[in-house]
């Protein structure tokens, strides 16, 4: 059975695609940390009413996506083995739904609450992994990607590079290429598309193609429950 196989690619797929464009922010007391000073309070998660620097713009979309109650992404990642699609959709502080599918192969749902795990292969049971290798590891990922595992300091704030900002007239938002200065070559840039404050969608160039995420429905009401 490929369950443990696909169990892993979901690990694997879920740190990546919330922590790739977003990861590092964290709040305090309800305050959003790696945002530069001299952003006004005022300006945090609310339209600017004076112009920022592009830096200051990217981070602050960060602090929006790591403070927003829930939110929801569909997601192409292309892999060696295929193209893999899905959506997934995160509710704090700890519930989390994800979807995936590697071309026409079976669906995998994932459900987290807490720190119960539960995972389906196609029409067979769900199955309680609650406590296994895989599910320590998978809500481990999970919370570090979303919720940021440190502060970001002024050094790694420095560190980071905006290699370019354009108005994406297609899409409506501003794109943002971003990287870290002392990043391995092989790293890639990130491309991550901001409207009103928050990121709209994320492009990463791979070995085998371009990753693709859309993020919506920002602190939207949804219910994720354990499986019946």
């Amino acid at each position: 059975m490929h369950f443990t196989k696909i169990s892993l690619l979901a690990v694997l797929s879920v740190a990546f695609l919330l922590g790739a464009g977003c990861s590092g922010s964290k709040t305090q007391n309800g305050t959003a940390t790696g945002v530069p000073s001299n952003v006004p309070s005022a300006q945090r998660g609310k339209p600017e009413t004076k112009p920022l620097d592009p830096k200051s713009e990217y981070l602050l979309a960060q602090a929006n996506f790591h403070n927003a109650k829930s939110f929801k992404a569909k997601f192409t990642l292309p892999t060696s083995q295929g193209i893999v699609k899905g959506d997934l959709s995160y509710l704090k502080p700890d519930r989390f739904r994800g979807t995936m599918q590697m071309d026409k192969g079976d669906i995998t749902d994932m459900i987290l609450v807490a720190d119960n795990c539960y995972m389906r292969v196609g029409n067979n049971p769900w199955v309680d992994i609650s406590g296994s290798k895989v599910a320590k590891q998978t809500i481990e990922n999970m919370r570090t990607a979303v919720q940021g595992n440190k502060v970001l300091d002024q050094s790694e704030v420095e560190n980071l590079e905006i290699v370019s900002k354009r108005w994406d007239q297609l899409r409506s938002c501003d794109m943002f290429a971003v990287r870290l200065k002392d990043s391995t070559p092989d790293l890639p840039v990130i491309n991550l598309c901001v409207q009103d404050g928050y990121p709209l969608f994320l492009e990463v160039d791979t070995p085998n193609g371009v990753m693709h995420v859309d993020y919506y429905n920002y602190s939207s009401v949804f219910l994720i429950e354990r499986p019946m």
